[in-house]
């Protein structure tokens, strides 16, 4: 697009004004102008390595100022609800986006033989994560509770249909299109909340321990993020002491204290 623009000057002659201009006139979010400036720049850092300018003219050119957006979180009432409505084979999904930030792509090709409750972790393997690194996530004590009376000893944690049965699921916890509900939610007076939020399990863990673990270096860790950055724009959402407390006391009616797990015969 640029070059269909400014393809037939010469790029010593192209300005820090003309730049911006072309980049504020793209109609585009802040974000997506900062990402093409990002491409201009590198475009003009070549031409003062082939000595086509002196200087680069998209170097001072201002980023757009980007609006800090609050991420859509689920109330612990609402996840209370979730778990309540979710089938057996699709609590350890739930519960460990939930209580432990994991990115749904990363559940689903997340294996059994890497969630060691004995020593209290969930190991993401590069190949299964966003970032291509190893991290290991805490399994925090309500996580536990709800992950013992259905811990395998190998095998994929995703359960076969998982993303119809995440909607349903949503959808029976009272989170769709205003006006659909079925006919007793109505007559009980029940309201779809809608959109449902997007990523909504991984954004309340990182919201609540946030808030009740004050540590955003930690919770960086945990998520998978390389610094703080993400967590300080997007996760210092005001949340009241006792919702933070609630929500890590979320566990099962009647949550096992011990399971026996069997590998090659040995519990």
């Amino acid at each position: 697009r640029f070059e269909n623009d400014f393809g037939s000057r010469s790029v010593a002659s192209i300005t820090r004004e003309e730049i911006t201009d072309w980049i504020r006139g793209l109609g585009q979010s802040a974000t997506s102008q900062n990402n093409y400036l990002r491409v201009i720049r590198i475009l003009f850092n070549e031409g003062v390595k082939g000595k086509f300018l002196d200087e680069s003219p998209a170097k001072h050119v201002t980023e757009a100022k980007k609006t800090q957006t609050e991420v859509g979180t689920l109330s612990p009432q609402e996840l209370c609800r979730v778990l309540d409505k979710c089938p057996g084979e699709l609590v350890p999904v739930i519960a460990i986006g939930a209580f432990a930030g994991v990115r749904r792509e990363e559940i689903k090709k997340l294996d059994w033989r890497d969630v060691d409750l004995q020593h209290g972790t969930i190991r993401i393997r590069p190949s299964n994560a966003k970032s291509a690194r190893n991290r290991l996530v805490p399994i925090e004590h309500n996580l536990a509770d709800w992950l013992r009376p259905r811990a395998k000893a190998e095998g994929r944690v995703w359960c076969r249909g998982g993303d119809k049965k995440l909607t349903q699921t949503f959808r029976a916890a009272g989170f769709g299109k205003p006006g659909t509900e079925p006919e007793k939610e109505k007559k009980a007076g029940v309201k779809f909340r809608w959109p449902y939020p997007d990523n909504a399990l991984r954004h309340s863990y990182a919201t609540y321990w946030l808030a009740k673990f004050k540590d955003s270096g930690a919770l960086s860790l945990n998520l998978g993020h390389t610094n703080s950055r993400i967590v300080f724009d997007h996760y210092r959402a005001p949340v009241a002491e006792e919702d933070a407390e609630a929500y890590w006391q979320i566990r099962p009616r009647e949550a096992k204290n011990v399971v026996e797990i069997k590998r090659e015969g040995v519990a």
